[in-house]
């Protein structure tokens, strides 16, 4: 029904579902809407019942209100049943009587606070009527015999709030000279042992959030009892909870912010009264089109789809220790000086060998570990080269040679050199070296056809939660990096708010089935061969400017580089006052500045000479947010220490990190906490376990 009477709705009709409110000024004005709603109900092969239609009514009854003139009031008939209704003996007769008082409790001031000791009884085994229940339900029966009549809202004129707030619960009337309609909300535990001027606050919230849709884009009064209240606008925000409450009312009274040029035209033109809202047509297509072009949303949303690129499972190895597989485990308890292990895994017959390393290891002490479990039993014997150099002579002239560009063999003899054909059946006339030979030949392919089935389920799994997804060349993609384990960056309460995209660049190749070669920027530190995961399609044309790659990059992942101190002030983090300063990072802009803790700040990026330029409220354990600047960072200084953490000596950045984590777990952060254990455990020998101390014991005994 909504949409039959879209043009008349909200102008002269109301509609929930099939009742159908006709309101006017006059008579002569009424008998005219009366034919356009008749009219569009015969278009539309509606029918309505003579005998449940009221016509030219001064007071009519709409659900369970009476509406008139004078404005609207309770219905008689359901305000006599409350006040007749007996007292509630079960819990379900109690849950009645509430729901149905409830549905008037715009009527009734202070609803909450009357209602509170019957509310209290409806929580779990808590239903005992007591003289405090009795009282309250004497009460709200004699409130609702007191209803008053409400008028209905003028928005010509200015709307007053009046909030009010007990330690039971919170409450407000919205007026304009003559109540328009009460609020009461009932306080739990926590803000009903608030302190005075945070429930004060919360009421004007609550009342500002209640009534928004008559306060939207409108002047109002909000009154109250509370003295410090009265100077909010112009008083200094300092706790956390005047900080959320003030945030949260701006959030309830702010409104949409229309950039599009065409959609800005068209509330222009929807507000003069130009335009009628039906006249726009494809307005949800135009709408989600400028959304999805939109680069900041593009670059900083996350990617609600499947990733992308289908599993591309390795090949088959055709010989037995041939292609091999490598991993460690770590962090074991010492045992005779060793604590890691080195796994081998040949990836044909997934025959494995386990070599014990020591805690500090490096690659040599890995390849002689190597040497020593893998290449004495599945390689050629040292001693014995001299039976295989004819076939070391065969393989290098075999080779494919980069100077020449062929192999020597065809070099000489002009065609390409004889394959080492495998075994076939009848090429011995020995019966039992054939039959050795066909037996291997017999379990290799068994043991290739398991490995392929074993591959097509994994991939078959993989893929269920993978999407495959293809570019074109020379088509616009953002790239997602993970920026670098870096202390600065890394600890934030808002991380899903920071930038996961940049870009967009152009697709200059595909370098196989789930990766493309970009065109980056000249002089950019990351590898331009990507996976299709790290890829997302940019939608709209090409921007005039895009989010670059950053200058410093560790290991692929970008590096954030500071650029100046905005402000700074003194935060409370866990009761102890902690010195912040608000950064703005390379190619970010000032509104993406982010508050960061300045002794970790001037570590990390060896900044000594900094606390000599930033200034911090003095006299206090709080203070707001100071502008000082913008302070110009020292380009060189930083970028030096980029440079040493990329270059390798990414020791300092490690040790920078851990310094941050220990004073995160000191402060309880119990991410760091972890951190900080696991690094504790790299550095001394981790205590046997009492079981392990008893069975070393029993084996010396």
């Amino acid at each position: 029904m909504n949409q039959v009477f879209r043009p008349f709705l909200r102008h002269f009709v109301i509609v929930f579902f099939d009742y159908i409110l006709i309101y006017s000024s006059n008579e002569e004005e009424h008998v005219t809407h009366l034919k356009q709603v008749l009219q569009l109900l015969r278009e539309h092969t509606f029918f309505a019942k003579l005998s449940k239609c009221q016509f030219f009514q001064r007071t009519i009854e709409y659900l369970g209100h009476f509406i008139s003139s004078n404005g609207v009031q309770a219905d008689p008939s359901k305000v006599a049943a409350i006040v007749n209704w007996p007292i509630p003996r079960t819990l379900k007769q109690l849950r009645g009587f509430l729901g149905l008082t409830g549905c008037y409790r715009r009527f009734v001031a202070h609803y909450a606070t009357i209602a509170a000791p019957l509310t209290e009884l409806l929580k779990r085994d808590s239903f005992v009527w007591t003289t405090l229940a009795a009282t309250a339900f004497t009460q709200l029966k004699k409130a609702m015999t007191d209803t008053p009549v409400l008028k209905l809202a003028d928005f010509s004129k200015v709307f007053i709030l009046e909030t009010d707030a007990s330690n039971v619960g919170i409450g407000g009337v919205m007026q304009d000279g003559y109540p328009l309609a009460y609020f009461s909300k009932k306080l739990g535990p926590r803000f009903a042992g608030a302190s005075a001027y945070i429930r004060e606050m919360r009421a004007i919230v609550e009342a500002v959030s209640k009534w928004r849709q008559y306060l939207l884009g409108l002047h109002f009064i909000i009154r109250t009892d509370h003295k410090s209240l009265r100077e909010l606008l112009t008083q200094v925000i300092q706790t956390p909870e005047q900080q959320h409450f003030i945030r949260k009312l701006l959030e309830e009274l702010r409104q949409e912010n229309i950039t599009c040029p065409d959609l800005r035209l068209f509330h222009e033109q929807l507000q003069q009264g130009q335009l009628d809202a039906t006249q726009y047509t494809g307005m949800r297509k135009d709408v989600h089109q400028f959304v999805l072009a939109c680069l900041f949303c593009q670059t900083i949303k996350y990617s609600p789809t499947a990733p992308h690129g289908l599993l591309q499972p390795l090949e088959i190895p055709e010989r037995v220790w041939e292609d091999l597989a490598m991993d460690f485990i770590v962090g074991l308890p010492n045992s005779r000086g060793v604590t890691n292990i080195l796994v081998v895994v040949d990836r044909f017959t997934k025959y494995a060998h386990f070599g014990a390393l020591p805690n500090h290891y490096s690659a040599t002490k890995v390849a002689d570990l190597f040497s020593n479990m893998v290449i004495r039993l599945h390689a050629e014997y040292p001693k014995q080269w001299s039976k295989f150099l004819s076939w070391a002579e065969y393989h290098y002239n075999t080779s494919h040679h980069s100077a020449i560009g062929m192999t020597p063999f065809q070099a000489v003899y002009g065609r390409t050199p004889p394959s080492i054909p495998a075994y076939t059946r009848g090429a011995t006339t020995i019966q039992a070296v054939e039959a050795d030979l066909l037996k291997q030949d017999e379990i290799l392919h068994h043991l290739k056809h398991n490995l392929q089935r074993a591959q097509q389920r994994m991939q078959q799994q993989a893929n269920k939660k993978r999407r495959d997804i293809e570019f074109q060349v020379g088509e616009l993609v953002l790239v997602k990096l993970q920026p670098y384990r870096q202390t600065t960056v890394a600890h934030r309460l808002n991380s899903k708010l920071c930038r996961r995209y940049f870009g967009p660049f152009e697709v200059l190749a595909r370098a196989g089935p789930v990766a493309y070669t970009l065109k980056l920027p000249q002089g950019s530190r990351i590898h331009p061969t990507l996976h299709v995961s790290l890829l997302k399609p940019y939608h709209g044309s090409q921007p005039l400017t895009c989010y670059p790659l950053p200058e410093f990059s560790i290991a692929n992942k970008p590096v954030m580089v500071p650029l100046a101190i905005i402000a700074t002030r003194i935060h409370m983090r866990n009761s102890k006052p902690t010195r912040q300063v608000l950064v703005q990072w390379f190619i970010s802009s000032p509104e993406d500045a982010t508050w960061e803790d300045f002794d970790t700040f001037v570590q990390m990026y060896k900044l000594p000479n900094l606390a000599d330029k930033a200034c911090f409220g003095e006299g206090s354990s709080v203070s707001e947010a100071q502008e000082v600047g913008p302070i110009k960072l020292e380009p060189k200084g930083v970028q030096e220490q980029m440079r040493s953490w990329e270059n390798g000596s990414a020791q300092d950045a490690e040790e920078a990190v851990f310094t941050e984590e220990t004073h995160n777990a000191e402060a309880g952060d119990p991410s760091s906490s972890r951190a900080w254990e696991n690094r504790a455990c790299a550095k001394r020998e981790r205590a046997r376990p009492r079981w392990m101390r008893e069975y070393v014991m029993r084996l010396g005994s």
